[in-house]
């Protein structure tokens, strides 16, 4: 199977898209569904502590963009080894707090996580539903 041309066509465009990919995420085969409620699980142990939640500052959206590419915690912040990374989460945290101070105002396409990565949505996508999931039990009364 892997000496099959189509095959090696295909790893071959995979792995060219993977190369394009400037902020790789460390999320594993269960993508963010799995990841989202052990995040979110760590948020309320925070809450509960009293310590400041990633999720309120920036907004769910951006809070599950950097965790994903797995910060480590200190108690200045997080902090990336990769230069990129620490610096796309710097202008997300900055944008956030003109957001919270009312000084812009993000709009649906160009969102702070999509204007901090330089990555514009596609523009037929529809945030926030499954690939799996069909028309009919998404849409259906």
């Amino acid at each position: 199977q892997r000496r099959d041309p189509a095959f090696q066509a295909k790893s071959e465009a995979n792995s060219q898209l993977t190369k394009k990919n400037k902020y790789h995420h460390r999320l594993g085969t269960g993508g963010y569904q799995r990841q989202i409620p052990k995040w979110r699980q760590k948020e309320a142990t925070k809450k509960v502590a009293g310590l400041p939640m990633l999720s309120k500052q920036v907004g769910e959206r951006s809070a599950n963009w950097i965790l994903a590419r797995k910060p480590k915690e200190t108690k200045s912040g997080l902090s990336f080894e990769d230069p990129m990374l620490k610096e796309a989460t710097k202008s997300i945290l900055e944008e956030a707090a003109k957001t919270q101070e009312g000084k812009i105002k993000p709009q649906m396409e160009r969102d702070i996580p999509s204007d901090n990565i330089g990555n514009p949505e596609h523009p037929s996508y529809i945030r926030g539903i499954s690939s799996k999931e069909t028309w009919e039990t998404r849409f259906s009364p």
